[in-house]
């Protein structure tokens, strides 16, 4: 069995590491784990059993690495990784941080993939996008990889600054949105936890059931629960009149943007 070392042990590490082990894709024998904290290494990656190892061990050991760590890490821990990993497969969930930069750092000894996973990952739920970039062989096995976590979708690279934008900052505007929900019910009597489990479980089913199983775009969805006349169709009203549909696109290319603007600094 090959080795995968895995750099940086945070939600996304552990979330990984758990994953393949559980889903029992990998023994928690060959999978190095690594961290400059290494209080990190704790929780969920001891109590499974992965190796933790210093460094130049992970990087003498192992086939593939996964650097699940902050993009402005990259810097310092390309130097101390230099000369160290030729002929090895880099798998990079860095933020904005371009598959030709990652190859280049290594004097382009090292094939590289790129994913964009979402906070999701620690209950098994992300959604994840892969871009492999030239000389990749073991592609199988990655996505494998990530679909421990969740569910996987193959694009090329030059849409990741859009995939950012809608899985990976998705989840933070269904919180707000939720919120919004959450404090027109609290404002009209409601108990937060009452508000709560009404606006989550109502969005959970839609999402898990109807959007899932429905084999319907959202617009005929929407038409099937709103009557002339009725309550649903007063709500929606006012969100086509205060644009909500323009400033949900708007707000998604603004991080897209944002996203565009990381990988160029």
């Amino acid at each position: 069995m090959k080795k995968l070392g895995i750099i940086g042990c945070g939600n996304m590490g552990s979330a990984v590491a758990e994953g393949l082990v559980k889903k029992h894709v990998m023994n928690a024998s060959d999978i190095l784990v690594f961290d400059k904290m290494p209080e990190k290494t704790g929780g969920a990656i001891r109590d499974i059993g992965c190796a933790e190892v210093n460094l130049d061990q992970l990087l003498e050991k192992a086939d593939s690495l996964l650097l699940a760590i902050k993009p402005q890490d990259f810097a310092a821990l390309r130097e101390e990784m230099q000369g160290k990993v030729s002929g090895k497969t880099i798998i990079s969930i860095m933020a904005g941080v371009k598959i030709n930069k990652i190859s280049g750092a290594f004097g382009g000894e090292v094939s590289v993939a790129r994913a964009m996973p979402n906070m999701n990952a620690r209950f098994s739920k992300s959604m994840t996008a892969v871009a492999f970039g030239p000389g990749v062989k073991n592609k199988p096995f990655i996505k494998k990889l990530f679909q421990c976590i969740g569910k996987v979708v193959v694009v090329d690279e030059e849409f990741f600054d859009i995939v950012t934008a809608l899985s990976g900052s998705g989840p933070a505007y269904l919180f707000h949105f939720v919120k919004s929900m959450m404090d027109a019910g609290i404002k009209s009597g409601l108990s937060e936890e009452v508000a709560r489990k009404l606006v989550v479980e109502t969005l959970y089913g839609t999402a898990v059931t109807l959007m899932k199983e429905e084999h319907l775009n959202p617009h005929e969805l929407a038409k099937k629960v709103t009557s002339k006349g009725g309550t649903t169709e007063a709500a929606l009203k006012i969100f086509e009149e205060s644009n909500f549909s323009v400033i949900v696109e708007e707000a998604v290319l603004a991080a897209k943007k944002r996203s565009r603007e990381l990988s160029e600094e």
